[in-house]
């Protein structure tokens, strides 16, 4: 058969513009002769001051990073990131004159899916993604509450009709009279095709044992806002040193 050389590089720059805020340049690409294929997969510039980030262009990053587990639902570790501008607080960090005692960390993201699709469907959504999480800190025993969204909405469908975008109402996961007026559902319904969690739980981190346990409670634009019976339980177990069996992880899922 025919062979394959596939070639991925890139850069990074960092340096710090103003004190305290660094900036960090990166660019990434990625090349296929056997698909006669090449991209730029990463080119942004991050912004950092302390724990607060702001991003800018393609980067390929997890917006749940500080999570315990895998979440099945939304991963962001694609090969080809999109383009996008975010803001947040992407790892846990202390709450101010509360000694570690309450910690938080946020992400609000807005970008545009330029992929090749095929078939289209719809051309050039747009997406958009927030975080809100808090957890417990300076203790054994950590426990945790937030809460994920992301929607995709917009762009323009397959007969040229450009969906309109209620940034307002999208976000908030209300209905749309803008994008009713195009989509009637949109206007009884949520705009968008939504898909988030709600979750809480508790993390034990202990000399010889390590424990969390995660209860999701799952969203849709039909299902509602935590009132959802579509669940997901999470239990990570794992044994620190030399042992026969070292860790146990056991998911449920339940969808109506």
């Amino acid at each position: 058969g025919n062979g394959e050389f596939s070639l991925l590089a890139g850069a990074n720059y960092q340096t710090e513009i103003i004190r305290n805020i660094d900036m960090i340049l990166g660019v990434e690409g990625y090349a296929s002769n056997q698909w006669d294929y090449k991209a730029i997969s990463q080119m942004y510039a991050e912004f950092k001051w302390g724990p607060v980030s702001l991003i800018l262009g393609k980067r390929n990053i997890d917006f749940l990073n500080a999570r315990n587990q895998q979440i099945p639902y939304m991963d962001f570790r694609n090969i080809r990131p999109f383009p996008y501008f975010s803001f947040g607080f992407y790892d846990y960090t202390n709450i101010p004159f509360l000694k570690g005692f309450l910690q938080f960390k946020a992400t609000f993201v807005q970008g545009i899916l330029n992929g090749d699709r095929d078939p289209i469907g719809v051309d050039k959504p747009l997406y958009h993604f927030k975080s809100l999480y808090a957890k417990t800190g300076n203790f054994p025993l950590q426990l945790f509450i937030g809460m994920n969204q992301g929607v995709i909405f917009g762009g323009t469908m397959q007969n040229g009709t450009k969906i309109p975008v209620d940034f307002y109402n999208t976000y908030l996961i209300n209905a749309s009279e803008k994008v009713g007026a195009v989509l009637p559902g949109e206007g009884e319904n949520k705009p968008g095709e939504h898909l988030g969690f709600v979750d809480m739980g508790a993390i034990l981190d202990l000399k010889k044992v390590y424990f969390d346990f995660t209860f999701q409670n799952i969203f849709t634009d039909y299902s509602g806002f935590i009132q959802s019976d579509d669940h997901n339980l999470i239990f990570n177990l794992q044994l620190k040193g030399r042992h026969p069996i070292s860790s146990l992880n056991y998911e449920y899922g339940y969808t109506v």
